[in-house]
């Protein structure tokens, strides 16, 4: 069974709508407004001084919250069920456009929709819409606007220990807004090495049961380090161990842009 989870997160980040509406202003001159870049820096500045040590000099160890923020659109493959799907994502507004085996899935910002028909998709489109964007780019997207951060210390698993931080979101925020993420870091590189992760979508009630990811192969694109391959293991709350392998997900063809994708690339098609 897969991960049975995905967060779209429709606010713009504030430290991106600066910075794009900055360069809006002068295509050829990034910084043609250079007290709306001042302000977006200083907006991040004050929002990384709220996370905790463990999951700010995560987020630096995985090349900077700053650096992922300046790239307004990502895409990159997945494989699934045994085939190659394609995904891009509007980073600002967390839109999504998906090519897949047979059909085309989009989010618009407000609706998703799957082409030809509903019955070319395996399974609820809004459910999985944002799944593998989430964990693909975490830990950058558990320092959004309207996460809630607790430092859990060092937390050991199999027998390793690691610095872990809890993820919660405020009501409301999200698909999801009960769902509940641990972030462990390797406490030597800082990397994130195992993310457990609660389902809720379909409940819509807290939940104390765990899934795990444990991330096992990095790349490093455009100046980041984001997963080439994690796998789906079983968490042993009691004993707090990784338990057996479910599935594995590998990620190429990786690309970060420096220029938003058109808004026609989310709408559904006419017909």
């Amino acid at each position: 069974m897969h991960p049975t989870h995905h967060r779209l997160y429709p606010g713009i980040l504030l430290a991106l709508t600066l910075l794009v509406s900055a360069c809006a202003g002068d295509a050829e001159d990034p910084y043609a407004n250079p007290q709306a870049t001042d302000a977006a820096r200083t907006d991040l500045t004050e929002h990384l001084s709220t996370l905790p040590d463990a999951l700010r000099e995560g987020l630096e160890a995985h090349g900077g919250l700053d650096t992922w923020r300046s790239f307004p659109a990502l895409q990159f493959d997945f494989n699934r069920a045994g085939g190659t799907e394609t995904q891009h994502i509007d980073l600002s507004t967390r839109r999504t456009h998906w090519i897949g085996d047979g059909f085309t899935l989009g989010f618009d910002g407000d609706s998703v929709w799957v082409s030809p028909s509903e019955d070319a998709f395996f399974g609820n489109p809004r459910f999985y819409n944002g799944l593998h964007f989430y964990f693909f780019q975490s830990p950058f997207v558990l320092a959004d606007d309207g996460a809630v951060h607790e430092d859990l210390g060092e937390q050991m698993i199999d027998g390793t220990p690691y610095r872990a931080v809890r993820v919660t979101y405020e009501q409301g925020v999200g698909e999801s807004s009960e769902d509940a993420y641990i972030a462990h870091f390797d406490p030597e590189t800082g990397l994130m090495k195992v993310l457990l992760y609660t389902v809720t979508f379909n409940s819509g009630e807290p939940s104390d049961r765990y899934s795990a990811l444990e991330y096992r192969d990095y790349q490093e694109i455009d100046g980041l380090l984001v997963p080439s391959r994690y796998v789906g293991r079983v968490w042993n709350a009691e004993e707090r161990t990784l338990g057996e392998e479910r599935y594995e997900m590998n990620f190429t063809n990786v690309d970060f842009h420096t220029e938003p994708w058109p808004d026609a690339m989310f709408s559904p098609p006419a017909e």
